[in-house]
């Protein structure tokens, strides 16, 4: 983990906190139970901070930014020492 990130640890471990709350949301709503799935893998690259969070889910996204996967969501967070 980078020495010193660009927010706080508070605001970090709330940020987590929200985003994996969402993830287990959706995916809770997966009818099949064998594709209820949460992957989280967390990076240091270019002394960035880099959090993925992918979940199933169901329904249909109304994307807000240009990254997209048909498998499920992504959201990735890089956070700037």
């Amino acid at each position: 983990m980078p020495q010193k990130l660009s927010i706080s640890e508070t605001e970090l471990c709330a940020l987590l906190s929200n985003s994996l709350e969402n993830a287990i949301e959706a995916a809770a709503k997966v009818t099949d139970e064998q594709l209820r799935k949460i992957r989280i893998s967390c990076h240091i690259h270019k002394g960035n901070l880099l959090i993925f969070i992918e979940n199933n889910f169901t329904g249909e996204l109304q994307w807000r930014t240009a990254c997209r996967k048909a498998a499920g969501m992504i959201m990735v967070l890089v956070l700037k020492a």
